[in-house]
């Protein structure tokens, strides 16, 4: 019937044919989909009818998370218009989907090349933070649920964070797999922190084995910086013994860390914290590093008048000779 030229679906004839299937078993939307496939007067009915195949879809495939249904609509000529379609509620299937959340369903959508996802991760982490556990656990070889992440960095570094807070790693290590795992590495926050910062100040030492790997880079500038403001510098000391990616860190970045010793220890007075600092293996190369006023730490212990702290250390060998301010 399907193939005759005198058989018409248009205007309320297809609007009644749709009706017959609305609410239907499985089966029968299961036949509907596929003929949609494979004849074109479906075809242009499911096009000139959007809404109502809309709705059928969301009632019958996404409300029961048939994955299966799914997939035969993603073989319809014009799938990506109905999966991309937006509701009077200003929904799409991807939102419907996640709302349940059905999973085999928003990984099937996920598979399609012209999904649009927009702003989908900052609108449901807000209301289903729980949604964002399940995301991260399908995130593996399916690019559109990292492209998700990628167009909306400020809220899944906020989900993440909650997940370094439940020390949650293997669900971390899972987010920092994606393509782009160092953007999120080195993403850092309106407090100026990274996830490294957070996992550091919480002592979460799951998420640290994850985020002091030797996969992933030395922070950036200004990560140093950021834990003296915490006070939270001999933490990071603390690990070098466990994780060797420490020292990498902080020998990255010494200039910083003369300059905020300069700041922060020395004219606090906080002879403890040298102390600590000289204790590490590795103090001889701090302590001889060459700001850019070029200046050492020895030198500003003079300034100071803390010199003592760096002086009765037995751990050191100081290279640099310099003009030392009078006292």
């Amino acid at each position: 019937l399907l193939s005759r030229q005198d058989v018409v679906l248009s205007g309320d004839v297809g609007v009644r044919f749709l009706d017959a299937f609305a609410g239907s078993q499985t089966c029968k939307i299961d036949c509907l989909l596929r003929l949609a496939t494979k004849f074109s007067k479906i075809t242009e009915l499911f096009r000139c009818n959007i809404d109502k195949v809309f709705g059928m879809l969301v009632t019958s495939v996404i409300g029961t998370d048939n994955a299966d249904l799914l997939k035969i609509v993603l073989e319809v000529p014009f799938a990506a218009d109905i999966i991309n379609h937006i509701d009077n509620r200003v929904r799409t299937l991807l939102q419907f989907a996640a709302h349940k959340p059905t999973l085999r369903c928003l990984a099937v959508l996920f598979q399609h090349p012209d999904l649009e996802v927009g702003g989908f991760v900052g609108f449901f982490a807000d209301k289903f933070p729980k949604f964002f556990i399940e995301f991260l656990h399908h995130i593996n070889g399916r690019p559109k649920l990292a492209e998700l992440m990628q167009k909306d960095m400020t809220t899944c570094n906020r989900l993440l964070v909650d997940i370094i807070d439940r020390d949650q790693a293997d669900l971390l290590a899972s987010a920092l797999s994606v393509p782009f795992g160092e953007e999120i590495f080195q993403f850092v926050d309106n407090n100026g922190f990274t996830l490294l910062h957070y996992a550091l100040c919480k002592n979460k030492r799951g998420c640290l084995q994850v985020l002091l790997s030797d996969h992933l880079p030395v922070p950036n500038d200004g990560f140093l910086a950021a834990l003296f403001r915490e006070n939270a510098t001999e933490k990071l000391f603390d690990l070098f013994p466990i994780y060797p990616k420490v020292i990498d860190i902080i020998l990255s970045d010494l200039s910083t860390l003369i300059r905020n010793l300069h700041e922060n220890a020395l004219n606090g007075d906080q002879v403890d914290l040298l102390h600590f600092v000289l204790s590490v293996p590795f103090a001889t190369e701090i302590v001889n590093v060459v700001d850019d006023r070029g200046r050492t730490l020895l030198y500003y212990a003079f300034l100071e008048a803390q010199s003592i702290a760096l002086l009765k250390s037995d751990t050191v060998t100081y290279q640099c000779q310099q003009d030392f301010p009078v006292l």
